[in-house]
């Protein structure tokens, strides 16, 4: 006869009342157990996405240089025969000016430029348009052998296709980490740091440095940003190492001195002793 609830021991504080109601009949084997509990319903856990970061690399091309400098002078061109400019005279503050010469220098930048979408090199993009015929291959023979399951050659066709896929799909990762390994070594070789580590970087991809929270000095607040606590660690050891001594030094002289036993100072009779059987022996 089940008369109670089963939970968890992390979760006995979240029950506040549990009873069992038994009917009238003496011999009725159900009984109606009721309970309330606190339930804390977890709010949803929205991930921010990461902000796109302009590819800035492509300011080395200099056409590209050049298309930048023709779409910011004409944006800026346009927004001063609009009326809109920072020098007009309906012009708010300093902060909206400086927010409407940011958003235009951005919108030349993102239209010109564009964003960065690859962080890091990897084999299979490198190889998708061999990928892709060799993929598109496989699923035409897949689709031919489904329309027709009692066809033994095109399933034997089929499964020939699957085995090429994962033998060449193999081959062209394993050649394309050696290429890679070979190249990092002469860089290696060559003591090029630079270079080195930007293989390396591209390769792997780009760390990711996470900050971690300090609490203030009350202890009240959180310190999050990079400035902030580089100034509560530089205040804690500026605390630490430069502390005042608040002890009185003359209460060392206060202390009261042993004589000095100088049999200490002679050496044990039985080590003598022992060396010189072992000299001996």
């Amino acid at each position: 006869m089940l008369d109670y609830v089963i939970t968890r021991s992390r979760d006995v504080g979240d029950v506040l009342l549990t009873r069992v109601m038994r009917g009238a009949n003496a011999g009725q084997t159900i009984d109606l157990v009721t309970s309330n509990f606190q339930l804390k319903i977890r709010p949803p856990i929205h991930k921010l996405k990461a902000a796109k970061r302009l590819n800035v690399r492509a300011c080395k091309d200099p056409e590209k240089q050049d298309d930048l400098l023709r779409a910011i002078s004409e944006a800026l061109v346009s927004e001063s025969q609009s009326g809109d400019s920072p020098s007009s005279a309906n012009s708010q503050s300093l902060t909206d000016e400086w927010s409407s010469f940011s958003s235009l220098i951005m919108d030349a930048a993102t239209v010109t430029l564009g964003f960065s979408m690859r962080k890091h090199q990897y084999w299979f993009d490198d190889s998708l348009p061999q990928i892709r015929s060799l993929l598109h291959e496989k699923n035409v023979a897949h689709d031919a052998s489904l329309r027709n399951p009692g066809s033994a050659s095109l399933r034997s066709r089929w499964q020939e296709l699957c085995s090429k896929v994962q033998r060449e799909l193999r081959l062209m990762e394993n050649n394309w980490w050696t290429e890679k390994a070979v190249e990092i070594q002469r860089l290696s070789d060559s003591n090029d740091t630079q270079r080195f580590y930007e293989a390396l970087k591209a390769v792997y991809g780009p760390s990711q440095c996470t900050v971690q929270p300090v609490k203030s000095k009350d202890g009240s607040t959180f310190i999050k940003d990079h400035e902030g606590i580089l100034a509560r660690c530089a205040e804690h050891l500026r605390e630490l190492l430069n502390c005042t001594n608040t002890t009185d030094p003359n209460l060392v002289d206060l202390i009261p001195q042993f004589p000095t036993i100088r049999q200490l100072d002679n050496p044990p009779a039985l080590v003598t002793r022992v060396s010189r059987q072992i000299k001996y022996d």
